[in-house]
């Protein structure tokens, strides 16, 4: 016969299940913070790349846009491919602004505003949003939504 005193520790089925709660709680602040951001972000970017320049070169009022600004909408196709996407992959959130983001389908001259090409020089829009599109702004927004379920401090 041997003498041994044996310990078990009850409930921690509960506090996985709390733990596993306040894991989804987090990732759902992060993708909203995710979605307040790009979706800022998109709206910006679809607000500044509206401003009408003619249709097409033969247009009185056609004229390109300054080196280093952005586009004029003469087809409005760069505006109307812009769009966000948020993806939650489990305990990582990411998301895309941009031309081809969502489902829309890219601009297919998109890339080529963001870099000089044979004919037109730099028109980078991305640029114009990166104030209110980045980690910092994502993590005050995910500090906004963020509540602990068991009402503690952060």
């Amino acid at each position: 016969m041997s003498s041994v005193l044996k310990v078990s520790v009850q409930g921690l089925e509960e506090l996985a299940r709390r733990l596993q709660a306040e894991e989804e709680n987090v990732v759902n602040a992060m993708t909203k913070a995710h979605s307040k951001a790009a979706g800022e972000a998109v709206y910006k970017l679809t607000k500044g790349l509206a401003q009408h320049a003619g249709r097409n070169r033969k247009d009185p009022d056609y004229k390109t846009s300054p080196k280093g600004s952005l586009p004029y909408a003469h087809s409005e196709r760069l505006q109307k491919s812009v769009g966000m996407k948020v993806l939650p992959h489990g305990r990582t959130v990411s998301s895309e602004v941009g031309s081809g983001a969502e489902e829309k389908v890219q601009a297919e001259y998109a890339q080529y505003l963001e870099g000089e090409n044979g004919h037109q020089a730099k028109r980078p829009f991305l640029w114009y949003v990166k104030d209110i599109y980045n980690a910092k702004k994502i993590i005050e927004y995910f500090h906004r939504y963020y509540k602990p379920l068991s009402g503690g401090k952060r």
